[in-house]
């Protein structure tokens, strides 16, 4: 019984942690422009910039394999390439239709079961 009043309050929660994962399964092949000032982003934390500074991950699947950068700073990082207009995708061959990428795993426990929950489909122009 517990277990489904959670469900039930937290559904919409739930619901767009979902799609949040979806997105970045979908785009973890996403480039990150080289030289990315990553202290213009207000929601990262200030040992998230220090650690994306130094590394300069090119993709967003290397940035989900640096210790200590959360799922949220990636869905962060995810928008402001979107917003950018920069995101410079270099998908290898239907990222969409598998798991997520071992380096982004660790972020999503469970996440491979709900990468078709939301059925909606990320913009990225």
């Amino acid at each position: 019984r517990e277990a489904m009043e959670i469900e039930v309050k937290y559904s919409n929660y739930l619901e767009r942690q979902a799609r949040e994962v979806a997105r970045l399964e979908e785009h973890a092949m996403a480039s990150i422009p080289r030289h990315t000032d990553y202290a213009a982003l207000p929601c990262l934390s200030k040992e998230e910039v220090e650690k994306l500074t130094a590394t300069q991950p090119a993709t967003l699947s290397e940035a989900g394999a640096i210790p200590g950068i959360t799922p949220k700073a990636l869905f962060y990082i995810y928008n402001h390439l979107r917003q950018a207009g920069g995101s410079s995708r270099r998908e290898e061959g239907g990222a969409a239709e598998e798991e997520v990428p071992e380096p982004l795993r660790h972020h999503f426990p469970g996440a491979s079961d709900a990468s078709d929950a939301s059925g909606a489909e990320p913009v990225v122009e």
